[in-house]
């Protein structure tokens, strides 16, 4: 029998800023998932209130604990 893998869930959003509604999904993304791959994305259209350094920063210390 093989193995199962890893399982991976991939979020995408611009996260900006990041709100508790994001962390809530993240958090039960990782309750189903082995990993979850957040991707910090830009739309064109709209002015960014954090760049995306300052967001990936957020983000890494808002899910500390997960």
């Amino acid at each position: 029998m093989r193995k199962a893998g890893r399982t991976k869930a991939l979020y995408a959003g611009s996260f900006d800023p990041i709100t508790r509604g994001h962390l809530d999904i993240i958090g039960k993304a990782l309750m189903t998932f082995d990993a979850v791959h957040v991707a910090i994305g830009t739309n064109v259209r709209k002015r960014r209130a954090f760049d995306v350094e300052e967001s990936l920063s957020l983000i890494g210390r808002s899910i500390a604990e997960h």
